[in-house]
């Protein structure tokens, strides 16, 4: 990444540890109503695409002066969590901070250190403290997805490379588990000192609600369960998020590419300093309402784009045999899911075709512009 949003410390106490997520204060530099606000607002988000990426903010601070750069002093919201030897939490707190990183790790670095080879041997520590954390939440009934993710690269003739990421690798649970924890203490803390937020709330499944899939490789599983979720709602009113398991939630460890996470440390911010705050609620509600739309629309692009990329891979594979796993079967169609790309297709249907039954098909043609 070239837009660090986040860090990780730890510290020993009387108590047992103080484990802190550290994330960059864009807000230093944006001042709202500014020029370079509006026009953050108005993207709301970066989008990541695979042949670029358009930034929220410009990289001379989304890469520069904000970004959490090792070695560089930063200013930073730091969120401190008190936790005992045994992992439980006994004290939170928000305080404005300058930060230096001392040192940059790839996901590879990390598990790396995590295998006991070389690294900073307390990050095996805050992985047992994630585990734990993460535990907690599946027994209040979190339903993780831990399908692949598509990565698209480009070969040297501009060729695109498909690769499936596996986001349950330790490392990536780690930091995903760490997000969430200040997520949702951030969260907690807001509502209980009656500060404005825009939290994200989810209710819990309706009906027969089968059990979540824990390998990444059952695309059936993941395909069933995805059905039975309820929308994700956005609000000034917090609430419980059923698919991560905890009772209050928001966002605001994305501030470099988020701009809801921008508006959420401004809050902060002043309550940390005991100023006015910078948004009524009728102005939050509005910058709600414009950023989920925006956000949704970011993310229609990153897939269709995506889509579009795939099927370019997929014209070089023409007359090639790949396996492909039927996630529906009916009358007319089947839906499968090519193994190999994560790519979901319908299919003419047949008289075998059953659920969760892995095909051998045979790639006849890709449209790329047709979306097919």
């Amino acid at each position: 990444t070239t837009e660090i949003d986040d860090g990780l410390s730890l510290e020993t106490t009387p108590r047992g540890f103080r484990l802190g997520i550290h994330i960059a204060d864009a807000a230093h530099f944006v001042d709202a109503g500014s020029p370079l606000d509006a026009d953050a607002e108005a993207r709301a988000t970066s989008y990541y695409l695979p042949e670029r990426v358009v930034k929220m903010l410009p990289p001379a601070l989304a890469e520069g002066a904000a970004s959490l750069n090792a070695g560089e002093p930063r200013p930073a919201l730091s969120f401190f969590a008190e936790v005992t030897p045994h992992g439980e939490l006994v004290g939170f707190e928000v305080q404005e901070t300058l930060v230096r990183v001392a040192r940059r790790m790839t996901y590879e670095d990390c598990e790396a250190t995590l295998r006991g080879e070389d690294g900073p041997e307390w990050l095996r520590t805050v992985d047992a403290m994630a585990q734990g954390f993460e535990a907690e939440r599946l027994v209040n009934g979190a339903t993780p997805i831990r399908a692949p993710e598509v990565s698209i690269t480009f070969d040297e003739h501009g060729e695109p490379l498909i690769e499936l990421i596996d986001p349950g690798r330790p490392a990536r649970r780690l930091v995903a588990e760490l997000m969430v924890l200040a997520n949702r203490l951030v969260a907690t803390w807001c509502r209980d000192r009656g500060l404005p937020a825009i939290y994200r709330r989810q209710a819990r499944p309706t009906g027969a609600v089968p059990p979540p899939p824990r390998d990444r490789m059952d695309p059936v599983a993941a395909f069933e369960f995805r059905k039975t979720l309820q929308r994700t709602e956005v609000g000034l009113e917090p609430g419980p998020h059923a698919g991560l398991g905890v009772e209050c939630y928001l966002q605001a460890t994305s501030p470099i590419r988020r701009y809801q996470d921008l508006v959420q440390h401004r809050i902060l911010k002043a309550a940390l300093r005991g100023r006015p705050l910078p948004y009524s609620r009728e102005q939050l509600q509005a910058v709600a309402y414009a950023t989920e739309q925006a956000g949704r629309q970011a993310r229609s692009v990153e897939l269709e784009t995506d889509r579009y990329w795939t099927l370019r891979a997929l014209e070089g594979r023409l007359g090639d045999v790949l396996e492909a796993v039927v996630l529906r079967a009916e009358d007319r169609h089947s839906l499968v899911q090519l193994v190999e790309y994560a790519y979901v297709t319908p299919l003419a249907s047949r008289p075998d075709h059953e659920k969760g039954r892995v095909l051998r098909v045979r790639v006849k043609a890709s449209r790329p512009r047709r979306g097919t």
